[in-house]
């Protein structure tokens, strides 16, 4: 399933690309946190709101299909509905999040703070705050250096992902 994210993810980017004008590709890759309404801004955070909730009332079937499909089928847990709802809400926070940070930035902000996260989660709700935290992390210590360095603010939050990215690998302790 990972993989086939990847392959997707990377295809509509290359066909973003090539469909979008030039003047017009910086800001499909990084986003411009300028155009930023304050109803976008509301509208975003409700929708995101909304993402929690469901999330935390679908978190046992998620888990379930995840570490012992069969255990959650037996259980008469709903993990096909969970799955499918999972999908929709991860597909609404891209979608949400596309328009202000851009693709590229989007895809760090879902992919790095899981994978940085995993490198020193030892439990379930562990992994799901530390992804949090690393993805607020990586945006306030980006646009801190975008502002204090005069660089631009994607490039910025993405290299500060990568860098959390690191340390954590480096940190993690090997088994």
């Amino acid at each position: 399933m990972d993989a086939i994210v990847g392959v997707l993810f990377t295809a509509s980017l290359a066909a973003g690309i090539l469909l979008t004008p030039e003047p017009e590709l910086l800001e499909a890759l990084f986003g411009d946190f300028t155009k930023i309404t304050p109803l976008g801004a509301g509208l975003t955070v409700t929708a995101s709101l909304a993402v929690v909730i469901v999330m935390a009332k679908i978190m046992r079937p998620v888990t379930f299909s995840i570490i012992a499909p069969d255990l959650g089928h037996v259980s008469q847990l709903k993990t096909k509905t969970a799955s499918l709802l999972f999908l929709a809400m991860l597909a609404l926070v891209v979608a949400l999040g596309v328009k202000f940070v851009g693709t590229l930035l989007m895809g760090t902000l879902t992919i790095i703070p899981a994978a940085s996260a995993k490198n020193v989660a030892r439990t379930l709700l562990g992994f799901c705050l530390a992804s949090v935290l690393f993805a607020a992390l990586a945006v306030l210590v980006g646009m801190g250096a975008a502002y204090y360095f005069g660089i631009l603010a994607g490039p910025a939050i993405i290299l500060s992902g990568v860098l959390i990215f690191l340390l954590t690998l480096v940190s993690r302790p090997f088994v």
